[in-house]
């Protein structure tokens, strides 16, 4: 059976490919736990290496995606000799318990050929066939469907952020350009958060958080909730356990901002269609100074056609960093100009009987009339099908279950218009408005 792997090293994403339908799969974390002679990665529900990091860091490795080279790695009593070993392990593993048979790689802007020999010679000696190899940040351009001309993706990995810099012409999206920020990552965000809940904690209780593991891996796992609360409030407050005695601080959302003034300042300094991918790690969108910036915020992985993947020798083993392009031409493509500033102008909320309201809503090729869709939040996947039982989208927008990209103040249907996006926080993939005419 044909997958999809996604590779990022916070938040691996595998679909499965199955007739005309794309499903997530599984969720995976770039964390292996060299546990003596055990190599644990969190397929297995009971234990999850990132639970540990902080208590056994000397036993975690989570480089290796990263890395995706012959690089040696700390001696262990398990056999692994550098990362590609755990790789070829987690490939492994992750064949077994989704029976992957044919996979294609969604890789990032940054992995060179070296990477990619590599991942096809890992995946070989699992026994996985290749269906292809195409380049994240230029899939991610294609579904948006930008204007002619630039386009940045931004994509926040563990040890490191990559900026991809995206060609959009009338026919084709390309990767022209990579840079690296290898002093900007999740794992620098997340410490840079705990020295200021550490200095809270100090000023507070007098107690040091960080100074013992139990403690610290405690006030890491709380991460994502602290920045998820402080996005709809000033203050959050924050307590561990230690020997038996619990400890308290607050913090409030300033210093949250100051912790992630880094990210936030790279963000700026981006202009024109910028994709942002924090791959799961934490919800940024309400920083100060970016909430209202024309920003994507990427909620899941983009859709891939395996069948488009095929090189013209009927190679799948190609690296594709150039895609068809999915958006019609315009005028201005036909003059040889740019619409990219349009794209960022706010439009005003309309109503349903404006030339602009949406009249049906489509997801990997299937568009359905909005009055007989049928939307299911089942197994934290949004998806949208015309053999279920149709739903009341107005309420589902009412209630929060669903919301427009970037526009979260319209929350009815009869304010839906073409080319909206429709996400929802409660599970991953996005569906978009069309007007038929």
């Amino acid at each position: 059976m044909s997958h999809i792997l996604h590779i990022n090293d916070n938040n691996l994403l595998v679909q499965q490919v199955s007739e005309d339908k794309v499903v997530l799969q599984q969720r995976s974390q770039g964390y292996a736990w060299l546990k003596g002679d055990q190599v644990i990665f969190d397929l297995d529900d009971t234990q999850h290496p990132v639970r540990h990091c902080r208590i056994a860091p000397q036993e975690i490795n989570n480089r290796y995606w990263q890395q995706c080279a012959q690089t040696a790695i700390a001696g262990n009593g398990a056999g692994m000799r550098h990362a590609a070993d755990l790789i070829w392990k987690h490939l492994g593993q992750l064949q077994t318990k989704l029976e992957i048979d044919t996979l294609a790689l969604v890789v990032p802007g940054n992995y060179k050929d070296s990477h990619l020999q590599l991942l096809l010679g890992v995946a070989k000696a699992v026994g996985l066939n290749s269906a292809g190899l195409v380049s994240k940040p230029v899939l991610a351009a294609q579904q948006e469907r930008f204007p002619v001309g630039k386009a940045t993706h931004v994509d926040l990995q563990l040890h490191q952020t990559v900026v991809s810099t995206i060609t959009v012409s009338p026919t084709h999206v390309e990767l022209s350009e990579v840079e690296v920020k290898t002093d900007l990552g999740i794992h620098a965000l997340q410490e840079s958060l705990l020295r200021n809940l550490q200095a809270s904690f100090i000023s507070s209780d007098r107690f040091d958080p960080l100074h013992d593991a139990t403690t610290e891996q405690q006030l890491f796992d709380q991460l994502p909730s602290i920045i998820a609360t402080l996005a709809n409030g000033d203050k959050v407050n924050v307590g561990v356990e230690h020997q038996g005695k619990l400890y308290s601080t607050s913090i409030d959302r300033d210093e949250v901002e100051e912790a992630f003034s880094d990210f936030t300042a790279l963000l700026k300094s981006k202009v024109g269609n910028v994709i942002v991918d924090t791959n799961a790690a934490f919800d940024l969108s309400g920083l100060q100074g970016l909430a209202n910036r024309a920003l994507v915020w990427a909620t899941g992985a983009p859709s891939l056609n395996l069948t488009r993947l095929d090189s013209a020798d009927g190679s799948a083993s190609v690296y594709q960093v150039k895609l068809p392009s999915l958006r019609k031409r315009t005028s201005g493509d036909r003059n040889g100009g740019s619409d990219a500033t349009e794209a960022l102008k706010p439009t005003p909320s309309v109503s349903s009987n404006n030339s602009l309201a949406a009249t049906h809503i489509m997801q990997k090729g299937l568009a359905v009339p909005i009055l007989e869709a049928s939307v299911t939040l089942d197994d934290a996947v949004l998806a949208l099908a015309t053999d279920g039982e149709v739903s009341d989208l107005d309420k589902m927008l009412k209630n929060g279950q669903l919301e427009i990209v970037n526009d979260p103040t319209r929350s009815s249907l009869s304010e839906l218009r073409a080319n909206d996006r429709l996400i929802s926080p409660m599970a991953d993939g996005v569906i978009t408005a069309l007007r038929v005419v």
